[in-house]
């Protein structure tokens, strides 16, 4: 009998609460994963990729704008682009 080890990496990301400073964190993010040899475009198993995420990001600043901006219904989209953000950090 042999015993498999499996090693998990395990980040805690503290995001600031104030939506511009989330905004600056996501970017910095998008950023530094971009074009990283060490993370590789196909994240775990190709659940969630780089483009994906990019894409998560910028809907997330798209509704931002959008409340802004007083678009209305906008303020539920936005708090449902930050659940998917939310979401695709773990999947990270």
């Amino acid at each position: 009998m042999s015993n498999i080890v499996i090693k998990l990496l395990i980040a805690v990301i503290k995001m600031p609460t104030k939506i511009g400073d989330r905004i600056i964190r996501l970017q910095g993010m998008v950023g530094k994963l971009t074009n990283n040899a060490y993370f590789p475009t196909g994240w775990i198993a190709g659940t969630l990729t780089q483009a994906q995420f990019t894409l998560d990001v910028n809907a997330y600043i798209t509704q931002v704008t959008n409340v802004k901006n007083r678009v209305a219904g906008a303020v539920g989209l936005r708090n449902a682009a930050w659940i998917t953000l939310k979401a695709d950090f773990q999947l990270i």
